[in-house]
């Protein structure tokens, strides 16, 4: 059995695909995990918003342009009772059942709730393992939980893509074999 860190992160610029390796990644898995993903609302080129799913189908607006706020984030009204009634339940739950917790993602938006932050906190510090792809611009929050012990912290590029797959998929697999 190979020895591998207790939480894998993968950060990298936005649209360099780390939801699509996190999705991919995670898809033999599945049964196995517990937590959400955050997809994009598209309209032809435009991005219009965020919708937070959880791996079991439900989903939820999270951001979106058409949103009033507050809070607002550059473009986007963000709805914090999204992660408060979907992404926080759904990571509690899976904490329970003792699976692999997957966030998708540790970003700007998702950070303004408090107690977003908390749940997170208390993930990437608690036994279970966790998989999460955070923000690569510097934030004293989300550099905090970069620097945490037992964390390994993998830059995704569009030309390392397959590579870092690869690297989760062996993460993933060894956390299933315990």
């Amino acid at each position: 059995m190979s020895v591998s860190s207790k939480n894998l992160v993968v950060t990298g610029n936005p649209g360099c695909g780390k939801t699509t390796l996190i999705r991919e990644a995670v898809g033999p898995f599945r049964d196995r995990v517990g937590g959400f993903f955050t997809e994009e609302i598209r309209r032809g080129s435009q991005r219009m918003g965020f919708v937070l799913k959880t791996f079991q189908g439900q989903g939820r607006l999270f951001a979106s342009k058409a949103l009033p706020g507050p809070p607002r984030f550059n473009k986007y009204g963000v709805d914090l009772k999204a992660l408060r009634e979907l992404a926080i339940p759904e990571l509690e739950e899976a904490r329970r059942g003792e699976k692999i917790l997957v966030m998708d993602e540790i970003g700007s938006m998702e950070i303004l709730s408090a107690e977003f932050r908390k749940m997170v906190w208390e993930c990437l510090q608690g036994p279970c393992p966790v998989l999460a792809s955070i923000r690569l611009r510097s934030q004293p929050f989300t550099d905090s939980l970069k620097a945490l012990p037992q964390t390994e912290l993998v830059l995704l590029e569009r030309k390392n893509f397959a590579l870092v797959k690869e690297r989760v998929r062996q993460w993933l697999q060894d956390k299933v074999g315990r």
